[in-house]
């Protein structure tokens, strides 16, 4: 659960990189974008490299679709690899870079959604009390995550 803690600080640093960057933060944008869709669809392979099971990761993709917050999905992943050492070192630490171009892109703007994404992070620690295992699930979810931001980010691309 330690490296769970870690992972969160990520958004954090993200909020303060944002508050010392505002003059770079328009022509960053971008990069940070492409950096968070590269680091979602890294962890989803890793997830699905962990255990895979079709009906949860399908499960999960419908899911992404109804509940966009990722960083949810992150904290069922920490939670069913505590036993994992190696795994659960890498998927905290893949969120905890995930974090900084999160954080920086919400900006303190948005006060209220880092405040429910890391609620909803610390929610799943439930989960390890219930013993369920849904890796697949949240890699059908970060897939749908991850592809919806690609999408926005071309969408946004061509407008401009």
């Amino acid at each position: 659960m330690f490296y769970g803690f870690i992972a969160v600080i990520g958004i954090f640093l993200g909020v303060i990189i944002s508050r010392f960057t505002k003059d770079e933060f328009k022509q960053g944008s971008l990069y940070f974008k492409i950096l968070e869709i590269i680091i979602l669809l890294v962890l989803t392979f890793i997830t699905i490299k962990i255990n895979f099971n079709y009906l949860l990761f399908i499960f999960g993709f419908i899911m992404g679709f109804f509940v966009r917050y990722e960083y949810f999905y992150f904290g069922v992943s920490i939670v069913n690899t505590i036993l994992v050492k190696d795994f659960n070192f890498l998927i905290s630490s893949l969120v905890f870079l995930y974090g900084l171009p999160f954080g920086t892109l919400l900006n303190l703007k948005n006060i209220k959604s880092v405040i429910l994404q890391i609620v909803l992070f610390l929610l799943p620690v439930v989960l390890y009390f219930l013993n369920f295992n849904l890796i697949s699930f949240c890699s059908g979810a970060l897939l749908f995550i991850s592809l919806l931001k690609i999408h926005k980010l071309l969408n946004f691309n061509l407008k401009h």
